[in-house]
């Protein structure tokens, strides 16, 4: 091969190319040159990158470039070449299907590459329109392919309007032909592919709407909608309302401009009650939606009933307010104010009477879940059904002599217990067999058998059939966190193993059966003693669901008349803020009221409840950093639940929360303020902080899905953003 001659960048030059078949003539601008490829600009503006393999020769062009972009050396076959395609296309244009389009696309590739890339307008653009629509047709889901269609729609709308004059019969007029054709076929495949993901929205009619009238019989309806399990949002939505007996709409009704999958949202229509001024009552309205979807622009739902409870505004009265103690952290014991885990209730009442003693049931969870207040219904209920109870908590338990101390108030309690179901003679030789103090010091067990032995019998010849006895101990995981403290004293840790030892005893002699209620370490407490806990039933406490969440915000501050005090869809607004977690929901709905209260209301509306929420989390009745300590550690010693390496090993406390409350700070920031769950991925965890994010998983702090992150609690995530970040 001959060397070839490159001229001075900025002359004309006519190149002589190598193609597959034939050889081709292309005359330009040169650019610039580089080690192995030209730059030349044609006359229509076009810029061609020519690889120097392919390059026959190359001079100084000796009159102005020639107007065609490209010209065979041999009866112009590259038309030919385009004819066939062309002709192809016209056969085949309604039948799209993918491997058709693939040759036809890397038929037109290799065209390209033979020119040199010089290409005619005309056949780029459909070479441009077949690989457009073969990329759709490979593309899965319509949320992908959508992009894709839009771009395609774009593309041969801009080939459309340039609307050249062409000559009957030409290659040009043939290609406008097609493209009009492949674009009337594609619409039809589009639609046939994407009608099988039409967003499919729907009023949400779960619970009765309660709204209050105004003076002149007007109200408004809130209407959620929702859109579950779509790929494409649902656009300029808008709710119809069919039949509202004794109701008329006033106006219209607004548009929501876009409702994503899985988002809900509220349009609000103006009503007016015809009826009788002051009537009430349950009524129906029956409604539909219209929408945009993917392809059709007027889709229209099926029509559902939707319950509303109407009444008029009443003269106000101060709201009682039965969440002030509780939100202050008292355990509920009042039977009205728990809702909820009544299945658990039962299960643990149940084993803890059977006739059988020596069952023991451990309950643990997240601090401030309930679970003291869960221990009190089982109390109150083995009280009813006769049992004797003794109820400790091992945190007021003398640490230093922790078998005699916790034996001596079990028996004390069940003394007292006992003493009111025995005659006052009978009680009295009931005492002379009681262990003294100094008994129990010096053989705990031996005096806790010969006691409670001594109160059976006597219950028993008072008439009393299988007298049973029970323990219910809180805060049992504090033992465990005794060893787990730094710098514990070996006297202590003893102490500990004898109790164990001890309580091992009490169970095999089946005087009793227990109840252990305790924080998320108690796994860790029963794994470290599996001899002393070998036989034990156990569950976790989580939240309260969306539903046990709003009876608890609703039925203890019911209107006189039984009717709500929530009006529209203020009432699901709760647990969306506290995801059933009582403490805190004790804490928005004891906020709630006293706003009400101040501001002489006696209903709730959403925006109540976003008030509320906001007084909690800013300005001078913010809640303090420490409310949201339960959420911070496992206990009160910053273990880590997935730190099983030592066993009585724990590290420092503070040090823990903080890194813990680093992670949380976290997501929160990167979640914002509709709290979406982010791609852990995208937290840049240390070593410890991924420790620490895997134990606010366990513990259900924090919810993962998909590589996710969400914090539960949005009252918690949004009081992070704002005043942590």
């Amino acid at each position: 091969m001959q060397k070839l001659e490159v001229p001075a960048p900025g002359q004309d030059v006519v190149l002589r190319l190598r193609g597959s078949q034939q050889q081709y003539t292309v005359t330009g601008r040169l650019n610039s040159t580089s080690i192995d490829k030209a730059s030349v600009t044609l006359e229509d503006g076009r810029v061609l990158h020519i690889p120097f393999s392919a390059v026959l020769s190359m001079h100084v062009a000796s009159r102005p470039p020639a107007p065609p972009l490209h010209t065979a050396t041999a009866s112009r076959p590259a038309l030919t070449n385009i004819a066939g395609i062309l002709d192809l296309l016209e056969k085949r244009t309604g039948r799209l299907q993918p491997d058709f389009l693939r040759k036809v696309n890397e038929a037109l590739l290799a065209l390209e590459h033979e020119s040199g890339g010089a290409l005619s307008p005309q056949v780029n653009s459909l070479r441009t329109t077949v690989e457009l629509m073969l990329r759709r047709r490979q593309t899965q889901g319509v949320e992908r392919s959508w992009p894709l269609r839009s771009e395609l729609e774009r593309h041969i709308s801009n080939y459309q309007g340039q609307r050249p004059n062409l000559t009957p019969g030409s290659i040009e007029a043939r290609i406008h032909a097609i493209m009009q054709s492949l674009a009337e076929a594609d619409e039809t495949a589009w639609t046939k592919f994407a009608m099988r993901y039409e967003p499919q929205p729907r009023i949400v009619v779960k619970h009765t709407v309660h709204v209050t009238v105004e003076a002149g019989g007007e109200f408004v309806l809130p209407i959620r909608v929702a859109l579950d399990r779509a790929s494409v949002p649902a656009r300029q939505l808008a709710v119809r309302i069919d039949r509202c007996r004794s109701l008329s709409v006033i106006g219209t009704s607004p548009v929501l401009d876009e409702l994503r999958p899985g988002d809900t949202s509220v349009i609000e229509i103006r009503m007016k009650d015809k009826r009788r001024q002051g009537a009430r009552g349950q009524l129906k309205v029956t409604a539909h939606l219209i929408y945009q979807g993917v392809v059709a622009d007027a889709l229209e739902t099926p029509t559902q009933d939707l319950a509303i409870h109407i009444r008029t505004p009443e003269v106000h009265k101060p709201i009682h307010n039965p969440f002030r103690d509780y939100a202050g952290g008292v355990p509920v014991d009042d039977a009205r104010m728990f809702f909820g885990r009544d299945g658990l209730v039962d299960e643990i009442t149940d084993l803890l009477s059977e006739p059988t003693s020596g069952r023991c049931f451990a309950l643990y969870g997240q601090k401030r879940t309930g679970k003291t207040s869960l221990m009190e219904q089982v109390k109150r209920q083995l009280v009813e059904r006769g049992v004797i109870v003794a109820d400790v908590s091992m945190g007021t338990i003398d640490r230093h002599d922790l078998t005699a101390s916790f034996i001596a108030e079990v028996l004390d309690e069940y003394r007292l217990q006992v003493g009111e179901k025995l005659r006052a003679d009978v009680f009295e030789n009931l005492l002379t067999r009681w262990p003294s103090q100094s008994e129990v010091q010096r053989a705990p067990l031996r005096s806790f058998r010969l006691a409670v032995r001594a109160a059976k019998g006597l219950l028993i010849q008072s008439g009393m059939d299988s007298p049973k006895f029970a323990i219910v101990a809180d805060e049992f995981t504090y033992l465990y966190e005794i060893l787990r403290r730094p710098r514990v004293q070996v006297s202590e840790n003893n102490q500990l193993r004898d109790f164990m030892r001890q309580w091992k005893g009490l169970l095999e002699a089946r005087l009793f059966s227990a109840l252990l209620v305790g924080q998320d370490t108690m796994p860790n407490f029963l794994r470290a003693f599996p001899n002393e806990f070998s036989v034990m039933r156990t569950s976790r406490l989580d939240y309260l669901t969306h539903e046990e969440t709003m009876k608890l915000a609703e039925l203890p501050t019911l209107h006189e008349d039984g009717s709500s005090r929530f009006n529209g869809y203020s009432l699901s607004y709760v647990p969306s803020y506290t995801d059933g977690h009582p403490f805190f929901t004790q804490i928005l709905c004891d906020r709630l009221i006293a706003i009400a209260n101040a501001e002489n209301r006696v209903d709730f509306a959403e925006s109540d409840i976003e008030r509320a929420v906001e007084s909690l989390i800013e300005g001078p009745r913010a809640l303090d950093y420490h409310i949201f300590d339960c959420l911070l550690s496992a206990d009160n010693t910053g273990v880590l639940l997935d730190d099983l390496r030592d066993e009585f090993s724990s590290p420092d406390e503070d040090e823990v929360s903080d890194t813990s409350f680093e992670v949380l700070r976290r997501i929160a920031v990167v979640s914002g303020g509709q709290n979406t769950p982010v791609p852990v991925d995208e937290l840049a965890l240390s070593h410890d902080q991924e420790r620490a994010y895997k134990d606010l998983c366990v513990r259900h702090v924090v919810n993962e899905k998909d590589g996710r992150a969400q914090i539960r609690v949005l009252l918690f995530a949004e009081y992070l953003r704002r005043n942590c970040s």
